[in-house]
């Protein structure tokens, strides 16, 4: 067994960039490094990875085969995240994390029971893990900076509409190529399409009326771009893995460009 497997870490790459991107850029736009950001880190950290285990302990009980290893490590982490995030709300003082903290639980306790009756890969449950996974941007900012302002928001609007892009491409690239029914093909290219029209309208719109920055335009251009010019030229291959990497840089691009706007 690995030690990925022993640790029941989420398997999946874009999962972790949902993460960490809102993570670091809350960060570094909001002050740095710090002894509450590291606890910040732990509980943050902790849920999320909790996660794969609650699973693990939900699908053995259906099967009604208890999984005690799984439950074990959840115990670990579910530990980990509570006397983390008391040191921040009690000691620090940083009592604001409550709103972000049970909606992000909430969310992904929702997220987690689809995923048990297997349909957790709906456009709508991939937006809801999207919705919890990023409120930990928002949640950086506030303890980096120990504000909470118009940019913790911001920060947590543009990188959920962010990685929500993801949802709609993969599944049209997908789609396109294996769907067996017209129907539901047609379906899914006509969402991920009007999404990114949307998106990309809405951003100009921000920026015209003063609200956005030019370098955050120029991080939503290369998912924009991506999507818009296969919904024009659809390809005739599949290569998720190699979907899968591109989707981490364009992740680490926004993630620069978005630090770079709020720092300069």
């Amino acid at each position: 067994m690995t030690w990925r497997a022993r640790l029941n870490l989420p398997r999946e790459h874009g999962a972790w960039a949902m993460f960490l991107v809102p993570l670091l850029a809350g960060t570094l736009v909001g002050g740095g490094w710090s002894a509450p950001v590291g606890w910040l880190y732990v509980a943050s950290g902790a849920l999320f990875i909790s996660r794969e285990s609650l699973l693990l302990v939900w699908r053995a009980r259906a099967r009604g085969r208890p999984d005690h290893t799984a439950v074990i490590s959840l115990a670990i982490y579910a530990l980990l995240a509570f006397f983390s995030g008391a040191v921040l709300l009690l000691h620090f003082h940083y009592h604001l994390l409550l709103w972000l903290g049970l909606p992000g639980v909430l969310l992904l306790l929702i997220n987690a029971r689809l995923a048990v009756h297997r349909i957790d890969r709906t456009i709508t449950s991939e937006i809801i893990a999207i919705g919890a996974m990023t409120l930990s941007g928002p949640a950086a900012h506030y303890v980096a900076g120990g504000l909470w302002n118009d940019t913790t928001w911001w920060l947590w609007v543009l990188s959920f509409h962010y990685f929500v892009s993801s949802v709609f491409y993969v599944r049209y690239r997908v789609t396109a190529l294996h769907g067996r029914d017209a129907l539901a093909r047609q379906r899914v290219s006509h969402l991920s399409l009007h999404y990114h029209l949307l998106l990309a309208v809405l951003l100009v719109l921000v920026y015209l009326i003063g609200s956005l920055s030019s370098l955050i335009l120029v991080a939503f251009l290369p998912i924009i771009t991506r999507a818009l010019y296969h919904h024009r030229n659809p390809p005739s291959t599949l290569n998720l893995r190699r979907i899968g990497m591109a989707e981490v840089v364009y992740a680490l691009i926004f993630l620069i460009l978005i630090v770079s706007a709020h720092n300069r």
